[in-house]
Order: C-alpha cells, then sequence, then structure tokens
C-alpha cells in the first residue's frame, strides 16, 4: 500500500511539474496553456493526495498539512477560472472553509511544537507550521473578499488564479528539487545550490504575469495605439 501510494505521489508529482511549467511560461489563455493546465490540474491534485495518505500514515504532520494545502489551493484556482466564483456566495464559501480549518489545524500544531519539551511536533519545528497557517489565512481572507463582494471577475479574477497555481507549482517543484525528491541528483550538485534555480524561477515567472496583469493591461489602455483611429478628411 505505501509503496503503491508513494510511486502514485512520485509519478504524478514529476507530471505536475512538467505540466506546471508550461502552464505558467505560456500565453495566458493559449490552447497550449489551457491543455498544460489542465494537466497540471489533474496530476497535482492526485500527487498531492497520495502525498497527503502517506503523511497520515506514517504520520507526518507538516506534510499533511503541506498536502491539503496544495488541493485546497489547485481547486479553488481551477474553479476560479471555471467561472465558478463569479457569483460569489456557495462556491467562495466552500472554498473558505477548508481554508479555516488548514489554517486553524496548523495554528494549533505550530503552538504544540512551541509548548512541547523539544520544540517539535512530529520532527518539525512550530515556524513551518505557522508559516503554512500564516499563508492560508491570507488565502481564506481573499475566499472572504470573493463572498463579500459577491463575486470576483476581471483581473482580480485572473490575479487569484495565477497566484494560486503558482504557489501550488512552487511546492511541487520544491519537493522534487530541494525535497525529498532531490535524493535522486548527485550530491555534488545539490551541494552547488543550483537545485534552488527552479522554484526561484517560479517565482519570478508569477510576479512577471501579475504585473503584467494589472500593469500591462493599463499602459497598453493608454498607449495611443489603443486608440480609435482619426477618420482622414
Amino acid at each position: 500500500m505505501m509503496t503503491i501510494l508513494m510511486l502514485l505521489h512520485i509519478i504524478a508529482g514529476t507530471a505536475a511539474v512538467a505540466a506546471g511549467g508550461p502552464a505558467l511560461a505560456l500565453r495566458k489563455g493559449s490552447p497550449l496553456h489551457r491543455a498544460s493546465g489542465l494537466g497540471f490540474v489533474v496530476s497535482m491534485v492526485i500527487s498531492a493526495l497520495a502525498g497527503t495518505i502517506l503523511a497520515g500514515l506514517k504520520p507526518e504532520f507538516i506534510t499533511l498539512l503541506a498536502g491539503f494545502f496544495t488541493i485546497y489551493l489547485v481547486l479553488s484556482s481551477w474553479m476560479t477560472m471555471q467561472g465558478w466564483g463569479q457569483g460569489g456566495g456557495v462556491v467562495a464559501g466552500g472554498c473558505l472553509v477548508p481554508a479555516v480549518l488548514i489554517a486553524t489545524v496548523g495554528g494549533i500544531w505550530g503552538t504544540e511544537a512551541l509548548a512541547s519539551p523539544d520544540g517539535l511536533k512530529t520532527g518539525y519545528s512550530a515556524e513551518p507550521y505557522l508559516v503554512f497557517a500564516a499563508i492560508v489565512g491570507l488565502a481564506g481572507l481573499g475566499d472572504l473578499s470573493v463572498i463579500v463582494r459577491k463575486g470576483i471577475r476581471g483581473r482580480q479574477r485572473t490575479a487569484r488564479h495565477l497566484w494560486r497555481m503558482s504557489l501550488a507549482l512552487f511546492i511541487a517543484v520544491g519537493s522534487l528539487f530541494t525535497g525529498p525528491g532531490s535524493s535522486i541528483f548527485p550530491q555534488s550538485i545539490r551541494d552547488t545550490g543550483l537545485l534552488s534555480l527552479p522554484e526561484l524561477l517560479v517565482l519570478s515567472l508569477m510576479v512577471f504575469w501579475l504585473i503584467r496583469v494589472f500593469v500591462g493591461r493599463e499602459l497598453r489602455a493608454r498607449s495611443p495605439v489603443s486608440r480609435p483611429a482619426l477618420k482622414m478628411r
């Protein structure tokens, strides 16, 4: 059982990284972006689900938290671009509930780590638990905002989709290149620090696209090219 889950986690996780890279780099809305994005969603959910089950069997609470968080990020991002969040209400509320639960559990486990004699909770200090809790809490505030505004559209909708998918890809890339998956690389390569570059690339592309979403459209709107041409007299 454990072996099957581990193989499924590794294979699906590798496929997620392979699909997620092009999805993040390609022009948004293009057919290739949509196809690779769908591949990322499916493979990422499978990998995260298998990893979550494995973490629960060990148990390893920080990985359990990361697994649920990743599934939440991917599905809430995907639902956003499917238009499910345009009306707010039930869908945004459905995203808010797991966000609150994950953040609360992360905060509790972080507090328990602080209070333990060795300062650990299943082998991890309080910091990663509390960081996860804080990030999920911020994501939950975004869900609450959608509910209050009764939907999300335009640039905010695109940005919500973008940062959530990018963060999920960052987690997958980190797991492969600097996390447990890094064991497949020779020690000489690991010692160079080069395996941190894919994570930096993901974050850089996320920032690039967010700037383009919010600033690029403003610049195009102000460009003389975008204005109607004057009629010839």
